[in-house]
């Protein structure tokens, strides 16, 4: 009779083991399946490209917010067999150098290290809008500031080696990898002298302390920069 009891006992557990392995096999909205960190997403990239696109894909300074990075920030998009072209592309080539793109990839829900995948659509919308200077107009322009010592002066730019920076010079000084600045000057930079008031590019002599801003788009290389906004010489 004991041993009847014993087994009867066992078989009724059976269903409360086996029932929770059943439903995690099947997966629910709460489950492990829906959470796992490859479980791909949508996500649209806005910028201008850079370059031509070539059949392996397009670089792109980003355009547009809800992406990782600022304004301006370059980023490489692959393309792939399966991906499709729409807008004024109908295939890679027809991507030109300043046109507005928008880009759909599956990517997933977990941020990851690894590299982008390729591309599921891209969408060209055609020459995106310049600056004065020619350039693509990648939003918002942000104040540049250096100060420092002139090292050299040419005919239409002056050398400052940067010793105080704002935090937008700061990181392009660092992309750069040099603390050395050529500072074009054009019509449109006020070059002034404390004391004295506007001076010409010729009064400025190595040794001056100066302070020069800019205005650009924050990701601006150093040498992509426009003619300096102001020269202040100390």
């Amino acid at each position: 009779m004991r041993r009847t009891t014993v087994a009867l006992t066992a078989a009724l557990c059976l269903p409360a083991v086996a029932l929770p392995a059943v439903a995690a096999a099947t997966g629910s909205p709460r489950g492990p399946a829906y959470g796992a960190p490859d479980a791909p997403v949508v996500k649209v990239i806005r910028g201008v490209a850079t370059a031509d696109a070539t059949t392996a894909g397009v670089q792109l300074a980003i355009s547009g917010r809800g992406w990782k990075g600022p304004w301006g920030a370059p980023l490489t998009v692959t393309f792939g067999q399966s991906t499709r072209f729409a807008g004024q592309a109908t295939k890679a080539e027809d991507i030109d150098k300043g046109d507005r793109v928008q880009v759909v990839v599956l990517v997933p829900r977990r941020p990851t290290r690894a590299p982008l995948p390729a591309a599921e659509t891209v969408v060209d919308q055609g020459p995106a809008r310049t600056t004065p200077a020619g350039a693509p107009w990648l939003g918002k322009p942000r104040w540049f500031l250096i100060g420092g010592p002139v090292t050299a002066v040419a005919g239409d730019s002056v050398t400052v080696k940067a010793r105080v920076a704002n935090r937008t010079a700061r990181g392009a000084i660092r992309r750069a990898g040099t603390r050395f600045v050529t500072v074009r000057v054009d019509a449109t930079t006020r070059i002034r002298e404390r004391g004295v008031g506007r001076i010409p590019l010729s009064e400025v002599v190595v040794g001056d302390r100066v302070r020069v801003t800019w205005r650009a788009p924050r990701w601006t290389p150093l040498a992509d920069l426009p003619a300096a906004r102001r020269i202040q010489v100390r």
